[in-house]
C-alpha cells in the first residue's frame, strides 16, 4: 500500500498519534501558563500589601483632651469651628439652633450636675 494513501490505516495511526502529541504538549503549556499567572498574580498582591503596610504612619492619638463634660464642650465651642464638627457631626450655628429648638419645643431642660447643651452634645458626640 502507498503511504500517501489517505485510506492507508499506518497513516491515519501516525496522524493521530501526532495529533495526540500536540494536543497533550499544548495542555502542557496551558497548565504551566496558568501557574506562572497564578505565581505572578500572588506575588503582586504580596507586594502590594507589603507597600500598603509600609506607607502607613505611625497611629498618633486623636481624642486626648483631659477635659470632660461642660469644660470639653467650652472648649469645642471656643474653638475652631472644624474641630466642632469633627466632634459633634454639626456646625457650631446649627448645634445651637438644635439646643434653642429642643428646649422650647421638647422639653429639653439642664439638671443640677449637667447642662441641656452638655446633654445634647453628649448624645450628637456618641
Amino acid at each position: 500500500m502507498d503511504p500517501e494513501n489517505p485510506r492507508n490505516p499506518r497513516r491515519h495511526a501516525g496522524d493521530v498519534a501526532v495529533a495526540h502529541r500536540r494536543a497533550k504538549k499544548r495542555q502542557e503549556l496551558e497548565q504551566r501558563r496558568r501557574r506562572l499567572l497564578v505565581a505572578s498574580l500572588v506575588f503582586t498582591v504580596i507586594a502590594f500589601t507589603a507597600t500598603l503596610n509600609l506607607d502607613l504612619p505611625d497611629p498618633t492619638p486623636m481624642h486626648t483632651s483631659i477635659l470632660t463634660g461642660q469644660r470639653w464642650l467650652m472648649e469645642l465651642i471656643r474653638g475652631h469651628d472644624g474641630r466642632f464638627k469633627n466632634q459633634l457631626g454639626i456646625a457650631k450655628h446649627v448645634f445651637f439652633r438644635l439646643s434653642f429648638e429642643l428646649q422650647t419645643t421638647c422639653g429639653l431642660r439642664s439638671t443640677k450636675n449637667v447642662t441641656a447643651d452638655e446633654k445634647l452634645a453628649t448624645f450628637l458626640h456618641f
